[in-house]
This record gives C-alpha cells, sequence and structure tokens, in this order.
C-alpha cells in the first residue's frame, strides 16, 4: 500500500541553514501550526519523540507545515500521567512472552518500557536524558520550544554565524559520555542547557524520579544563574519570551502546555492555514501483531465512517474490499510478469519506481507527516 502526501517543498532546517530570514508574522504563522499539530498528537495520546527543525516540512509558497517521521513515537495508554509516563503501547515492537506463545487470556499486553535514547541530542528535554525512561508529553513541549528558538533567530537580522541551535551540545550523559572528564565538559549537553536555563535547585532534583546516581551528578554542578532570554533574543516580544520560557522549564510538571501558548495573544491572534487539526482526545485505533492486516470493516470503523451513510454500510464494505481484491491481484500480475520475462515488465527495483527504495534517508525524513 502507498500512502501519499502533500509534497512540502523544503523543511526547517534547511530554511536555518540557508540563513533564511523570516518575518514576524510568519514566525508566528509556523510557531502556530506547530503548537496546533503537536497538540492533535498528544489529545490523540502520540507522543513524537523526536521533534527537530529536519522533521518540520514547510510549504514556502503558503506557509503550511507539516510534522513529519513518526519512527520513534509511541502510543501512550490512556489514564497515564502526562508528564510521567514510564509506559507505551506499541502496536510491533517487543510483545510479553503470553503474547508470543498464544496466552489468549485478556487482550493482548501491549505496554513496553519507552527507551532513554530518543529526540537528536540538541532537542532532547532534561528528563530524557536524566530519568531513565519515564517521560511523557513535555519532552515534545521541550523540542518545540528548542525549534522555537530557532524560529526566533529567523525573525532577526543577526548574521548566520550567531543564529545557532539554543543548546548545541555535543555528548549527553549518561546516554553518549565522550570521556571521563564528562562532567566537566562544558559541551555536556546538561551542562549547555545549564548555562542557559540555570541549574536546577535541590528541591528540582529531588522531585526528579531518578537514580541516586543522577542527583549525585546533578548535584556536583557548579550553580548557574539563567541567562536573561530577553537579551539573548532582544527582538522578542513579552509573550515570546513568555512561550519559550515556560517551554524549557527544568521539570516537566513545571512546563508550559501547548495549551497554554495558544491562548497567549501572540499566537491566538494568528490565523494559520491549518485543516482537520480539530481537538481530538480519544485514543487511536491500534493493531495489534495477532491482527496485522486491517479488514475492510476495521478501516471504515474509524474517521472513514461518517463519510458513508448508515444504511448503505455493508454495501460500502462489499465495494472497499473489491477494490482490494483488484489492487491484490493486480499487483501479484504484474510479480508474474517479472518473474516470466514478459515484454514491457520492469524488474523490482528499476528506475522507474521511486518508491522502491522505502528504507532511504530521504524516505525516511519525509515518508509520514501530519
Amino acid at each position: 500500500m502507498y500512502v501519499v502526501f502533500d509534497f512540502a517543498g523544503t523543511d526547517l532546517h534547511k530554511l536555518v541553514h540557508n540563513g533564511t530570514t523570516l518575518p514576524v508574522d510568519t514566525v508566528r504563522v509556523l510557531m502556530k501550526q506547530m503548537c496546533m499539530g503537536v497538540r492533535y498528537l498528544h489529545h490523540s495520546c502520540v507522543i513524537h519523540r523526536d521533534l527537530k527543525p529536519a522533521n518540520i516540512l514547510i510549504d514556502t509558497q503558503s506557509w503550511g507545515l507539516k510534522i513529519a517521521d513518526f519512527g520513534l513515537s509511541r502510543v501512550l495508554e490512556q489514564g497515564t500521567n502526562s508528564h510521567v509516563c514510564p509506559h507505551l503501547m506499541s502496536s510491533n515492537e517487543d510483545e510479553s512472552e503470553a503474547d508470543h506463545h498464544g496466552d489468549s487470556d485478556g487482550p493482548p499486553k501491549m505496554s513496553r518500557q519507552i527507551s532513554e535514547h530518543v529526540v537528536t541530542r540538541w532537542y532532547r528535554a532534561p528528563e530524557v536524558i536524566l530519568c531513565r525512561g519515564h517521560y511523557g508529553y513535555s519532552i515534545d513541549v521541550w523540542s518545540v520550544g528548542c525549534i522555537f528558538a530557532e524560529l526566533l533567530n529567523m525573525a532577526t537580522c543577526q548574521p548566520k554565524t550567531k543564529k545557532r541551535p539554543l543548546f548545541p551540545g555535543r555528548s549527553c550523559f549518561p546516554l553518549s559520555p565522550s570521556s571521563h572528564t564528562c562532567f566537566k565538559d562544558v559541551t555536556d549537553q546538561l551542562n549547555v542547557i545549564f548555562s542557559i536555563i540555570g541549574t536546577p535547585s535541590q528541591a528540582e532534583i529531588d522531585s526528579l524520579e531518578a537514580g541516586e546516581d543522577v542527583k549525585t551528578y546533578l548535584a556536583r554542578l557548579a550553580p548557574s544563574p539563567p541567562v536573561d532570554l530577553q537579551e539573548r533574543f532582544p527582538e522578542a516580544g513579552a509573550d515570546e519570551i513568555t512561550i519559550l520560557k515556560g517551554m524549557i522549564e527544568f521539570l516537566a510538571e513545571k512546563r508550559m502546555t501547548l495549551d497554554q501558548a495558544l491562548d497567549l495573544p501572540y499566537l491566538a491572534g494568528v490565523d494559520a492555514p491549518v485543516e482537520g487539526v480539530e481537538d481530538h482526545r480519544e485514543a487511536p485505533f491500534m493493531l495489534t501483531r495477532k491482527s496485522s492486516a486491517m479488514a475492510a470493516e476495521d478501516l471504515l470503523a474509524l474517521d472513514l465512517e461518517h463519510q458513508y451513510d448508515r444504511r448503505n454500510h455493508e454495501e460500502a464494505v462489499k465495494r472497499l474490499s473489491a477494490m482490494f481484491r483488484r489492487e491484490i491481484d493486480s499487483l501479484h500480475a504484474s510479480e508474474s510478469r517479472v518473474k516470466r520475462g514478459a515484454p514491457g515488465s520492469q524488474p523490482q527495483g528499476g528506475g522507474g519506481d521511486e518508491f522502491f527504495d522505502c528504507h532511504s534517508p530521504t524516505s525516511g525524513e519525509r515518508g509520514q507527516a501530519v
């Protein structure tokens, strides 16, 4: 099955590295779309876990924005704490032994311990680095804040060399220490973070759901006050600084929510080209390994169902099933021609099939979008 999305001409990473300067109003439009898109994911019980400029696709004609690359995304179980969520739902990874051995008592178990090494380093929240898998939706909010800082840089006339990411660390304790001097290394990701937001207080350290080694590490850091973000971003207004500061709070539970950000006049008064991102708070349909293929009835049980009159439901199922059968028959016929070497057939992986290399970096970066 091919899933085709609208083409986006570029991404935010390319715009940043090209030294593009954006009008203030365009920055507001992009930020509102990003907040609305991530909020939609969270209301759908999804954590993206890899938000960064390269995964923010942009159409420079309309300044429409799409969130891409859901390869690291996970679905949260409903009812879990939004700040600390040690378990995620997964349809294709690390099922329990009971699932693999056919134990059918009760529904399939779909929980798994979430991984630590997620989110590209510069956009990685402190709890991802420190808390050994205890994190939730707020890690995406931190990433949005980091991206927002780069958007604010794009709205200034500063030289390209000064438009740097907010937290450009080189190593990340405890995940990728480069040497035994990591504690004192000023390029350590945590030290870079604390050079901007200040070192955490003892009360904040004590409140972390982290091991004693982590708390000892934090206690050893030389105290550092937060920088004045208004001085760092002199052309930003009060609302912009409020949003940025709120999104990069050290403790997840103190971090600004996307609802709070969208309620501020800076974003509330913006007309953004957003379609279909209505408020959605239900857990998405989940497939298990035992039922990896969706029947036509399953598809119609999703958001597609409203497109059909209930009186014609059975007929719609038949039409959809027939469409799938035709596609499958056509695929089998094509494969048979290739095996027989029929004239006009194209070997698998030939130059005419631009979708063939599904594992290429380009398709990985552009393959999924919201």
